[in-house]
């Protein structure tokens, strides 16, 4: 897995600054995660889709249905490339499947660095570890994240519906191996549209890119109090900018506000 601190273009000593801010506000609530990229989106990317943990019939169901959409498979892959993320962990959190085998690429650490050893925690989850308790622990993974431009307002209607639908475990038709609750953005030229789209919400994408490199989080109810943050003052030194976004409302409710 590739490490935040490992970015060539941003650089290590600038990288850690940007981590150790990033890691306070996760402490904080603030923030629910952050994501980092080798690659910048070689399109506009205005609809976002990212995946952790897939299994690869879920992301071939996926381009099946894109493929019904108008897109060809060479584009698909073209608009995707490898996501890196951290993000808030808690000992309830699942490490392990329904067969008992440990997530692939899935790491968990304590604020200070310390990694759990999870090979060694037969069970799915830390729960029985009273010694973590209150202890905030931060969870590392990778995916990978579909950046798709989109025609026009049908067409953005009808990638919505998609996605809300096939990526949701809860409904009949879901993808194998779909999320409780997708992840799905929409970039900042499709707010225009927010009132044809009632699953999504308005929210704050949060964005550095340099030198090829990328790293961004999402943040909604929170922002006020994170602006006024000394780390957000440094993250804006270090050249992230903040656009607005789309967010299924789900995804922001549950785990960007924390609710």
């Amino acid at each position: 897995m590739l490490g935040i601190t490992e970015l060539t273009g941003i650089g290590a000593s600038r990288t850690e600054r940007i981590r150790e801010s990033l890691d306070r506000l996760l402490r904080d609530h603030l923030i629910s995660g952050y994501n980092w990229f080798a690659v910048q989106p070689t399109t506009e990317r205005i609809v976002t889709f990212s995946h952790m943990h897939e299994i690869p019939e879920y992301k071939a169901a996926m381009t099946q249905d894109l493929l019904v959409l108008g897109y060809g498979i060479d584009e698909v892959d073209r608009c995707t490339r490898a996501k890196y993320g951290s993000f808030r962990w808690e000992r309830h959190f699942v490490h392990r499947d329904d067969d008992g085998s440990l997530f692939p690429n899935l790491r968990v650490r304590s604020c200070d660095g310390a990694y759990i050893e999870l090979d060694r925690v037969p069970e799915q989850t830390l729960e029985h570890r009273s010694d973590l308790a209150g202890t905030s622990l931060i969870g590392e993974s990778e995916g990978w994240e579909l950046d798709l431009d989109f025609k026009n307002r049908e067409h953005l209607i009808s990638l919505a519906s998609l996605f809300v639908n096939k990526s949701n475990r809860k409904n009949n038709a879901h993808w194998p191996g779909a999320y409780d609750v997708p992840v799905l953005l929409f970039g900042q030229s499709a707010v225009t549209y927010a009132a044809d789209l009632p699953d999504f919400v308005v929210a704050k994408h949060i964005i550095l890119t340099d030198a090829g490199n990328e790293i961004s989080f999402v943040v909604n109810k929170h922002f006020p109090l994170l602006s006024a943050r000394n780390e957000f003052s440094v993250l804006q030194s270090e050249g992230f900018r903040v656009e607005s976004c789309l967010g299924n409302a789900s995804f922001i409710e549950r785990y960007v506000d924390n609710e």
